[in-house]
């Protein structure tokens, strides 16, 4: 490895670098549109690290944390292909830099596997990030609801209408049991009717809940 190649790839990642942290603060102002910059930005930068290298050996470390990042912003799913695609296509820019020999392609093909296993962990990573988020923000919204000034009807109405919202249901259920009163209670609310909820109830004994 030659030293301009050597000094154009460290340039790169430095340059990477600042432009990823002006980035991230670019998306800390712009949260409440909940704006980042597409992924398609870091393939291309890793195409161009992969193309200016004379080595693939560095470029894994990019290549895992695009993964990390897919896995988040796109889930496992569809974060599973393009590792499979990345891990090929750096084994196969090895062989055309000249690290192995077309004749011993078949031979890596062990390292094709751990590139991706190494892709694919990290992408379960991040789906696993992903989803933890998403659970903490709708336990977030969900304690929002029970605000003590609001009163007990208000506040099982507005989480009623957050179940609702957040499954894409056509309504919402919220079952009681008063053991001290041995009564069932029922509140019920619609989707799109935050204005129009009921409240049933009825004896432990009957288990019946009157019509209407």
């Amino acid at each position: 490895m030659g030293r301009p190649t050597i000094c154009r790839s460290a340039s790169f990642l430095v340059a990477y670098l600042i432009v990823a942290l002006l980035v991230t603060q670019l998306e800390r102002l712009l949260r409440k549109r909940s704006w980042h910059l597409p992924l398609a930005c870091d393939l291309l930068a890793l195409g161009f690290f992969m193309y200016i290298g004379s080595s693939t050996v560095p470029v894994w470390f990019p290549y895992m944390f695009l993964c990390y990042a897919a896995g988040i912003r796109w889930g496992l799913e569809l974060t599973l292909p393009l590792s499979g695609a990345l891990s090929l296509a750096l084994v196969l820019f090895t062989a055309v830099k000249g690290d192995i020999q077309w004749m011993r392609v078949v031979s890596w093909l062990g390292l094709t596997a751990g590139t991706f296993a190494g892709g694919a962990g990290l992408a379960f990573l991040g789906d696993r990030n992903r989803r933890f988020s998403s659970q903490i923000e709708f336990f977030s919204r969900i304690s929002a609801t029970m605000q003590v000034d609001q009163g007990l009807a208000e506040s099982l109405r507005l989480f009623l209408e957050e179940l609702a919202t957040t499954f894409d249901a056509e309504e919402a259920l919220l079952l009681y049991r008063d053991t001290d009163l041995e009564r069932i209670f029922l509140w019920r609310l619609k989707a799109g009717e935050s204005e129009r909820w009921f409240r049933k109830h009825a004896s432990v004994a009957h288990r019946r809940f009157p019509s209407g």
